[in-house]
C-alpha cells in the first residue's frame, strides 16, 4: 500500500480533485493485485461474452428469414443460453470479488484513519466529540467502499464494452457506428458534468452527520445526569433542531443523486429511439438484413448497460469525491508536537520543569516560570485548589501536552527528545475515571496484548496483594465486564488500573487519587497496591486524600499555577505555620465535622484540596 501521506486534501471540487480520489484507489488498491486482476478478467471477459450473443441472435434471426431447418435454430438457442449463463457466472464471481476488495481496502483505509486520529494530541480530542471522530473513521470510509470494490474496472470494463459495441457496429454500417459513437459520447460527458454538482452537497452533508453523530455521542455519555436534572427534553429538542438543519441537506444531495439516474434514462430511451430509426431506416433502402436491426438495437441496449453502470458508479463517485476530502484531511493531520529518536533508560526516571510556562490557549496561562526538580525513585505529592493547576501538571509530565516554553526534562535530557513509542512505555498514569471495556478482567488488564500472558498478569495481582480480590470473581480472569465495566465500582476500577500500570513496569508514575468515596475494605486495597506499585519508581501524586501523602517524600503545593510551598515532607509537617501543615489539621477538624454532625466541611484559608 503506498504511504497515503504523500496524498493533499483536495480544497475544492474540481477534476483535480477526482485525480486526488483516484491515487487514493490506486494506494490502497496497490497491495491487491491478484483480487483486482481476478475482478478485471471477470469483468471484462463477461463484457466480451456480451458482445457475441447480440452476433447469434442475429444469425438466429436471419436464420428463420431464410428458412432455416430446426437443428440450426436448436444449435443457435443451445448456444446463446451457455453465453448467457457463462455471463451470470463471471458476474457472480465480479460481485463476490468486488465486495472483498472493498472490504479489505476500506478497513486499511479505516486503520490508518484511527491510526492518524489516535496520533493527535491530546488537545485535538478535546476540540472533537468522539461520536464525530466515530462517524470520520467509520462513516467517511464507508462511503468509499463501493468506490474502491469496483469503481476503476468497471469503469475500465463500462469504457472496453462500449468501445467494442461501437467498433463491431462500425464494422457492420459505419453511418451507424458514428452516429451512436457520437450519441454515446455527448451522454457520457453530459452524466460526468451532472456527477460534479452534487459533491459539495455531499461533502457539507458528511460533514453535518459527523456532527449529528457527535452530538448524539455526547448526549448518551451524559444520560444519567441528563435524566436525574431533568435537561433530556432539551436535549430531544437540540436533537429535533440538528435533524431539521441535516434534512435539507440530505434531501439536496439526494435529489441531485436522483438527476443522475434521470439524466442516464433520458440517454437510454434516446438511444434506443436512435438506434431503432436508423435500422428502421437501413432496413427499408435494403442496405441491411432484419438481423441487423436486431443487431443494432441490441447493441444500442449494451451501451445502456455501461451507461447505467457509469450512472451508478458516478453516484458513487459523488460520494466518494466528498469522503476523500474529508479522508484525506485527516490522513494529512499531524501532530502539533514532534517527537525524537532518544529511548528511555531503564529504572526509575528523573523529572525537572525549568521555567515552563504553559496556557490550554495562547492568552490564558496556567503556569509561567515554573520549576520543580524529582530525583529518580522520589515520590512528590502536589495538592492545591481546584484548577490550580495540578492535572495539567501531570499532563505535562506525560507530555500529553507540550509546554510554550521552559524545558521538561526526564532522565535528564529534554522530554521532546523521546520517541512517542518510548514515553507511553515508559510513563503511565492512573486517572480518577478508569476507563474499563466490555471485555474480561484478563484483556482489560493486558489492554489485549497477546505478549502478555496469564502467568504475568496473576503475578501482577498478587505483587499487588490482590490476589484474594481477584479470587473472588467465579470465573478469574475469564470473568466479563459490562461496558464501562459495569461490574465494579470505581475503587475497584482503580484497583485493575493498578495493575495495567504494574505490568508495563513504567519509571514515573502519575497517580490522580480516586474519590475519598471508598469503603474501609477497597481503600486498604488501593493503599497497599499503591505502596507496592511506587517501589522502585518514580512517583507524582495528585492528592485528594491526605492519608495517600503519608506515602511520599515530598510535597509541593500549588496556587494558581505557581508553586507556593515545597519540601520535606516531614519538615512540612512538622511546621505549624506551612501551608501542609494547615491542610493536615483542616482534615482532621473535617472528620471530626463529619463525624459529629454531618456539617459542611470546614474552609482552609490558604485553600481546599479537592
Amino acid at each position: 500500500m503506498q504511504d497515503p501521506e504523500a496524498l493533499e486534501p483536495p480544497a475544492r471540487v474540481t477534476p483535480g480533485s477526482a485525480r486526488r480520489t483516484v491515487r487514493l484507489l490506486a494506494a490502497y488498491l496497490s497491495g491487491r493485485k491478484a483480487l483486482v486482476a481476478g475482478l478485471g478478467f471477470a469483468i471484462l471477459t463477461s463484457n466480451g461474452l456480451r458482445l457475441v450473443n447480440p452476433l447469434i441472435l442475429r444469425s438466429f434471426i436471419d436464420a428463420i428469414v431464410g428458412g432455416a431447418t430446426g437443428s440450426q435454430l436448436y444449435r443457435h438457442a443451445g448456444l446463446f443460453m451457455a453465453l448467457a449463463l457463462a455471463v451470470q457466472a463471471l458476474a457472480v464471481v465480479a460481485a463476490w470479488l468486488g465486495q472483498d476488495l472493498g472490504w479489505k481496502a476500506t478497513n486499511d483505509l479505516r486503520l490508518d484513519i484511527m491510526r492518524s486520529c489516535m496520533a493527535m494530541d491530546l488537545g485535538y480530542h478535546k476540540e472533537h466529540l468522539p461520536g464525530e471522530l466515530i462517524e470520520r473513521v467509520d462513516g467517511d470510509a464507508k462511503t468509499l467502499m463501493s468506490f474502491f470494490s469496483d469503481f476503476a474496472i468497471r469503469l475500465v470494463g463500462s469504457v472496453a464494452l462500449m468501445a467494442g459495441v461501437l467498433v463491431t457496429l462500425f464494422l457492420e454500417e459505419a453511418r451507424v457506428g458514428v452516429a451512436i459513437g457520437a450519441f454515446a459520447a455527448v451522454a457520457a460527458l453530459f452524466l460526468f458534468k451532472v456527477a460534479f454538482l452534487a459533491v459539495p452537497v455531499w461533502k457539507v452533508n458528511r460533514a453535518k452527520a459527523a456532527e449529528f453523530y457527535g452530538f448524539v455521542g455526547e448526549r448518551l455519555a451524559a444520560r444519567e445526569d441528563l435524566k436525574s436534572l431533568g435537561a433530556a427534553r432539551y436535549a430531544s429538542m437540540r436533537l429535533r433542531g440538528m435533524l431539521g438543519e441535516w434534512y435539507p441537506l440530505r434531501l439536496k444531495a439526494n435529489l441531485l443523486g436522483y438527476s443522475m439516474w434521470t439524466s442516464s434514462e433520458l440517454a437510454a430511451g434516446l438511444g434506443t429511439v436512435l438506434s431503432l430509426g436508423l435500422g428502421a431506416a437501413l432496413w427499408r433502402a435494403g442496405t441491411i438484413s432484419l438481423g441487423t436491426v436486431y443487431l443494432i438495437y441490441s447493441y444500442a441496449e449494451l451501451i445502456r448497460q455501461p451507461l447505467d453502470q457509469l450512472r451508478e458508479q458516478l453516484e458513487d463517485l459523488q460520494k466518494a469525491l466528498a469522503g476523500t476530502s474529508r479522508t484525506m484531511e485527516m490522513l494529512n493531520q499531524r501532530p502539533g508536537m514532534s517527537y525524537g529518536p532518544a529511548d528511555l533508560p531503564a529504572g526509575a526516571l528523573g523529572l525537572s520543569f525549568r521555567g515552563v510556562s504553559f496556557g490550554y490557549e495562547a492568552v490564558t496561562r496556567i503556569f509561567e516560570d515554573f520549576n520543580l526538580d524529582l530525583e529518580p525513585g522520589s515520590s512528590l505529592g502536589v495538592l492545591g485548589r481546584t484548577g490550580c493547576g495540578k492535572t495539567t501538571l501531570g499532563r505535562l509530565a506525560l507530555r500529553l501536552y507540550d509546554r510554550n516554553a521552559g524545558l521538561v526534562e526526564l532522565a535528564g535530557r529534554p522530554i521532546d527528545e523521546y520517541s512517542a513509542e518510548a514515553l507511553r512505555r515508559g510513563l503511565a498514569v492512573v486517572t480518577q475515571d478508569v476507563e474499563l471495556f466490555s471485555a474480561t478482567l484478563r484483556d482489560n488488564a493486558r489492554l489485549w496484548d497477546p505478549a502478555i500472558g496469564d502467568e504475568a498478569i496473576l503475578t501482577a495481582f498478587d505483587e499487588l496483594g490482590l490476589g484474594e480480590w481477584l479470587a473472588g470473581f467465579p470465573l478469574g480472569l475469564d470473568q466479563r465486564l459490562g461496558a464501562g465495566g459495569v461490574g465494579l465500582s470505581a475503587g475497584q476500577a482503580q484497583l485493575l488500573a493498578m495493575v495495567r500500570v504494574f505490568l508495563r513496569n513504567p519509571g514515573l508514575i502519575i497517580l490522580d487519587e480516586a474519590s475519598s468515596r471508598l469503603d474501609p475494605a477497597t481503600e486498604a486495597l488501593i493503599d497497599g497496591a499503591v505502596i507496592k506499585l511506587l517501589r522502585g519508581r518514580t512517583a507524582m501524586i495528585i492528592a485528594h486524600r491526605l492519608s495517600t501523602l503519608d506515602r511520599v517524600d515530598r510535597v509541593l503545593v500549588m496556587e494558581d499555577g505557581k508553586a507556593v510551598e515545597y519540601g520535606d515532607r516531614t519538615r512540612l509537617a512538622a511546621d505549624p505555620k506551612s501551608r501542609f501543615s494547615g491542610f493536615l489539621r483542616a482534615g482532621r477538624l473535617d472528620k471530626d465535622e463529619e463525624r459529629l454532625a454531618g456539617e459542611e466541611r470546614l474552609a482552609v484559608p490558604e485553600g481546599d484540596i479537592v
